[in-house]
């Protein structure tokens, strides 16, 4: 087995989750950050942000003053932000056609980007197709467009 790209905590695994749900049907959308000193990147937290897409149900759009707004809290918490995370409450756990055509996770520039990531962070996709057992994916944008990623659950 491959070394995980991304770790997260069991308690922000379940953490995700219970947002995902609460927001359904609609899409949830935010960050799954990590300590800014932790050299593992290990995600302890998930900070929800405002879906203000006009058709929540079946898209998400990260609220542009609340994106703004979670920089200075990261900063102030000393965190960092690891993935953006959406759910899908009725598809599976993979990239939608419009999330691949996003400029975010592309390659494009993305100079306007608050966080300065100009490799950018991951996209977590939580499905709830199946609501008795969500299901938790991880992708990260590479030359050729989103590349699936390997994520671990860990003790901590």
């Amino acid at each position: 087995m491959n070394d995980p790209d991304y770790l997260l905590s069991a308690s922000a695994y379940r953490e995700l989750i219970a947002l995902c749900r609460h927001a359904a049907p609609e899409e949830a959308c935010g960050i799954a950050a990590a300590a800014a000193d932790d050299p593992r990147g290990i995600v302890t937290r998930v900070l929800p942000l405002r879906n203000s897409h006009p058709d929540p149900r079946r898209h998400y759009r990260l609220d542009p003053a609340e994106w703004v707004a979670m920089h200075y809290r990261l900063v102030r918490s000393a965190l960092r932000p690891v993935a953006v995370y959406h759910s899908h409450p009725y598809g599976p756990s993979e990239p939608s056609e419009e999330d691949r055509r996003s400029a975010f996770w592309t390659g494009a520039p993305r100079a306007k980007e608050p966080f300065g990531l100009a490799e950018g962070p991951g996209m977590w996709i939580v499905s709830l197709e199946n609501e008795a057992s969500p299901e938790l994916s991880a992708y990260a944008a590479g030359p050729d467009g989103l590349q699936r990623s390997v994520l671990a659950q860990i003790s901590v």
